[in-house]
């Protein structure tokens, strides 16, 4: 038979068709593990950093029911993916992303260096939610400011009208009730 040689004084090796092995295999540094025919699966340490290289064509799939990465003493979770459920995010083992069925929840603030764009036919609210307190909301071409358990402020958008006390503005500016 064909055998793995080795300069131990180990009187068992490896056949090279295949085998159990039940010890670690310790590799040097820049010193890679290839996969496949054209040896496009490549595992490695280079001195530094550590990499997982697909240098083929195709994908590199990790297929698994849940994908948990860690942070470097395995203490907090990095990111989590759920087979059919969400991809969560973490700082410093705090989650601050998370997808939904219904869209992602952030935690903590958002910066945004450009636009924020909300489409659709709801648009969008700033505040907890439309059922507490208060909140910016669109309403059809209208946005509205609602505080106290009204709108208080609308700018129609259709003509460009803003009411303060009235949700249909029929002037350039209408407040019902006193300065």
């Amino acid at each position: 038979s064909t055998y793995l040689t080795t300069s131990s004084a180990s009187s068992t090796y490896l056949p090279l068709a295949g085998g159990d092995l039940s010890g670690n295999i310790n590799l040097n540094d820049d010193i890679k593990v290839r996969f496949g025919d054209a040896q496009d699966l490549e595992i490695y340490h280079d001195g530094y950093d550590s990499y997982i290289k697909d240098a083929g064509t195709g994908d590199l799939r990790i297929v698994a029911s849940s994908t948990k990465i860690y942070d470097a003493d395995s203490s907090h979770f990095q990111a989590v993916f759920t087979d059919g459920g969400s991809v969560d995010l973490y700082h410093g083992g705090n989650k601050k992303f998370e997808t939904t069925s219904t869209g992602t929840i952030t935690t903590g603030n958002v910066l945004a260096t450009n636009n924020i764009y909300a489409g659709g036919a709801n648009g969008f609210v700033f505040g907890s939610s439309t059922s507490e307190g208060e909140y910016i909301h669109r309403s059809g071409n209208d946005i509205k400011v609602h505080a106290g358990g009204s709108d208080r402020l609308t700018v129609d958008g259709d003509n460009g009208n803003v009411g303060i006390g009235t949700t249909t503005p029929s002037a350039k500016l209408e407040v019902n009730g006193h300065f």
